[in-house]
């Protein structure tokens, strides 16, 4: 049933920004999809997919979602827990006896999925083999387990700390208890039957065809950078941000969200299980990661989302619970959160006006900004790492 909402106006802003962003040179390409429950209403491209081909990007463009990987990898460990296959709350050296990790913490709590997938393990951020950074294409038990001289951070449910590797434990457990590859679990079990044909866990031929080349900006060694096409190879921490998908796909991911889990006139996870995966853990805020997903507030009404970052690629994926409509936004520019954010933003402001009435409250103005000194400024030249050697 097509959806009676009018999108024109959202839709007007979202091509605005989007050209704009394009001819400003701050992306490459870009696409972006509006879903509204069971129905992708709106689904364009800008730009380019490939610089070289000339490629323009379409609706049915493949892009590196990144961490958008991270829900489909929550959803199977939940989908074995329903057949009582595993207990998120069992330690998971019960699941895995190869797993461990030095913790310097009297008392502290055995990690379990649950503390994986909220990221409140305390676990690192990356591993020692099969990072982010590490080129080698190890497999993911290997990557998993170079860990295990590694220090705990915080005790389990102290304190959020972000995890590519906790992710990807979730996905190794998956694949032991099911007794399948992580890659074939996720096509049989939740890529197929949803109908993302342009969607997998690995390259193949078929995504290959359609995936888009990546850019990234590279330092040139004289002050300056330099645009590279992305390298592109599969991650160690696969389960954490190793899927290929498009809009299109993505979309029917997320009207199967809309639909409580049910995918044609089958569920492949309870409305119930959802529930709880959309419900923030260790904390009373109302807000946080559940399992899996970042949930959060959108002029006060909830969402459920996740972003991505993956060499050459940008994505975030945003759906409001109550109200079934969803924003995608998948770009092949690196780390390029600034533009993409202000699609984004703009479109959910849209959808909720459009679906809900509902009119993003006026900006206060902004506090006056206290002058500094060129001296003081000069005095914060140099180098800095962050906790989780990521910049974000």
């Amino acid at each position: 049933m097509a959806s009676s909402v009018d999108y024109s106006d959202v839709i007007r802003t979202i091509e605005t920004l989007a050209n704009y962003s394009v001819v400003k040179g701050e992306l490459t390409g870009v696409c972006v999809g509006i879903v509204d429950d069971q129905e992708l209403v709106y689904v364009r491209g800008f730009g380019q997919a490939n610089k070289t081909t000339g490629a323009p990007v379409q609706p049915d463009t493949v892009f590196r979602v990144g961490s958008i990987s991270k829900l489909f990898t929550a959803l199977s460990a939940m989908q074995l827990a329903e057949q009582d296959k595993l207990s998120i709350d069992a330690p998971v050296t019960q699941l895995d006896p190869n797993f461990g990790i030095v913790v310097p913490f009297a008392d502290a709590k055995p990690i379990t999925l649950r503390h994986l997938m909220s990221h409140r393990s305390g676990l690192v951020r990356e591993s020692p083999i099969g990072s982010y950074f590490d080129s080698s294409q190890p497999s993911t038990a290997d990557t998993i387990h170079s860990i295990n001289s590694c220090v705990l951070v915080y005790p389990p449910e102290a304190k959020p700390k972000y995890s590519n590797v906790g992710a990807s434990v979730v996905g190794h457990v998956a694949s032991i208890v099911s007794g399948e590859a992580f890659e074939d679990y996720q096509q049989k079990h939740l890529l197929q039957p949803l109908g993302m044909s342009n969607s997998s866990f690995v390259l193949n031929p078929a995504v290959r065809e359609r995936l888009a080349m990546g850019y990234m900006l590279v330092a040139d060694g004289r002050g300056g950078f330099t645009e590279i096409e992305a390298p592109l190879f599969e991650l160690g921490t696969l389960p954490a941000g190793n899927l290929y998908s498009s809009v299109e796909d993505l979309a029917k991911f997320v009207s199967f969200l809309f639909s409580q889990g049910r995918a044609g006139e089958q569920y492949l996870i309870r409305p119930e299980t959802l529930d709880k995966m959309f419900t923030p853990q260790f904390t009373s805020d109302g807000v946080g990661y559940g399992l899996g997903f970042d949930v959060q507030k959108f002029q006060e009404q909830k969402t459920v989302s996740h972003s991505g970052a993956v060499y050459g690629f940008t994505s975030v994926m945003t759906a409001f619970v109550e109200n079934k409509g969803a924003v995608i936004v998948l770009t092949n520019d690196d780390v390029d959160m600034g533009p993409m954010d202000r699609i984004n933003r703009a479109a959910l402001a849209g959808v909720l006006k459009a679906k809900a009435g509902l009119v993003a409250p006026s900006a206060e103005p902004a506090a006056p900004q206290p002058e500094v000194a060129p001296a003081q400024l000069l005095a914060m030249v140099g180098e800095f790492e962050s906790d989780s050697f990521w910049a974000s």
